[in-house]
């Protein structure tokens, strides 16, 4: 109850003041209405009845209404009128002490239909609740509170409603990496796809490899991971680039803080390595000989790296084989290692060495060491490639030396990546000689 013993006109103004609604309610929509019966001259018994309300959304979608409902009652007494009529006695203008009113509030939110109801909670004759729920889509929410109040004795009934709208529209998904951003063909690869607003059940969609299988198995509540297995046909030929892409997910309350259902991220890439050979064989050796009239390459005579400008050589060209031969390998990492045996006693530094990365299906050169080059098969080409193993100086090595032969000793490993697919031993072998009574060193090469 309030009471107000105010005198003349500056009661109005006092009901107004102590009325009016309360700070706090961003985005809300509130009423006041006053209901005043005359009961003599000078008093009149009033009935108050307010209602505020609010909605607000927060960056990750988090609903909040408050809403509060008050009802009070009192007497509005003029005093100079009261004491006027009862000899001067302001004891005589005291009202009479009425029950306490009742008050209810309840609120909805459209879309979804979260609600709640209170009968208490902010002192006596109010109400008040505060409940949250979270946005599921992108649009326009709408909280509808409807007020009540019961007066006892008069049995005076009141209602209100207020409203409060508000837009929201969550962040857009991102995928910020793939990890591991390679993939082998032939191979199940476990990868992780991180990023924010995801959902917690995003669709993957990954395009520019038919070759490719995508199994997910997880995604995690806050939206930012989603991991799965990428499949790949060992047929892949390799070399593609694969766009991936998420599109937000989820469901009721449990979609995941600032996710966007059925909106689509950007786009992320990852590339298709080839897969590995099994192994790697022999398919044609081919000697090179250190000899005169090795010119079968284009340019000047003696322009081609064989006698007389050098005086020890040379070696073997082979073609080697990747196995199975029915796949592409032209785009697949082929590498060489090459080491030198610690028996090898040819007095030359280094010994053995290696050009590195090979290539597939590709002829390098038309003439090698002044002869020419040999073609790769017709068929299945692109599981075959060059290699050279050869020892040149421009000087004789063996006769400054007053020895007759040596042997150098190498051990060759291919691998494809970082994958061991094939090794071999390599022996030069020298010898002291003369071609046109030029004493030279001539190296024949043997591998297996």
């Amino acid at each position: 109850m309030r009471l107000l013993k105010i005198r003349g006109a500056r009661a109005l103004w006092a009901v107004a003041a102590i009325l009016a609604p309360g700070a706090g309610f961003a985005q809300s929509n509130s009423f006041l209405q006053t209901y005043c019966t005359p009961v003599n001259s000078y008093t009149q018994y009033c009935e108050y009845f307010e209602g505020q309300s609010s909605l607000t959304i927060g960056g990750t979608g988090q609903i909040t209404v408050n809403a509060v409902t008050e009802a009070m009652w009192g007497f509005l007494v003029n005093m100079t009128g009261c004491e006027d009529s009862n000899d001067g006695n302001p004891n005589a203008c005291q009202p009479p002490s009425y029950p306490t009113p009742a008050a209810y509030v309840y609120s909805v939110i459209s879309p979804g239909n979260a609600s709640s109801s209170s009968s208490s909670g902010c002192g006596v004759a109010c109400a008040q609740l505060q409940f949250t729920s979270q946005a599921t889509q992108a649009g326009t929410y709408t909280e509808t509170s409807q007020h009540e109040a019961s007066y006892p004795p008069s049995g005076d009934e009141l209602y209100g409603y207020t409203q409060a709208q508000q837009q929201y529209s969550p962040p857009q998904p991102t995928v910020s990496s793939v990890s591991p951003s390679t993939w082998q063909a032939g191979q199940t690869t476990s990868v992780t796809i991180t990023g924010s607003n995801l959902g917690s059940s995003p669709t993957v969609t990954m395009s520019g490899d038919s070759y490719l299988t995508w199994t997910q198995s997880s995604a995690n509540a806050s939206g930012t991971q989603i991991v799965g297995t990428v499949t790949i046909s060992a047929s892949d030929p390799g070399g593609e680039t694969v766009d991936i892409a998420v599109t937000a997910g989820g469901s009721g309350n449990g979609f995941a803080e600032g996710e966007k259902q059925g909106a689509q991220s950007n786009t992320a890439t990852a590339t298709v390595a080839p897969s590995c050979p099994s192994s790697v064989s022999i398919f044609r050796v081919t000697p090179i000989p250190l000899a005169a009239n090795m010119y079968a390459c284009p340019g000047p005579a003696g322009s081609c790296s064989n006698f007389p400008n050098y005086l020890t050589g040379v070696g073997i060209e082979t073609i080697m084989q990747l196995n199975p031969i029915d796949v592409d390998w032209s785009k697949m990492s082929l590498q060489e290692t090459v080491t030198t045996d610690p028996n090898s006693n040819c007095p030359t530094a280094p010994a053995c060495g290696g050009a590195g990365g090979l290539v597939p299906g590709t002829r390098p050169y038309n003439y090698a060491y002044g002869q020419l080059v040999d073609q790769l098969p017709t068929s299945n080409t692109n599981a075959y490639f060059f290699d050279w193993h050869t020892l040149m100086y421009a000087t004789d090595i063996l006769g400054p030396a007053n020895r007759s032969s040596c042997t150098d000793i190498c051990h060759l490993a291919y691998s494809c990546g970082t994958t061991p697919i094939g090794s071999f031993t390599i022996t030069k072998s020298g010898s002291h000689a003369t071609i046109q009574n030029t004493p030279v060193t001539v190296m024949s090469v043997t591998k297996q």
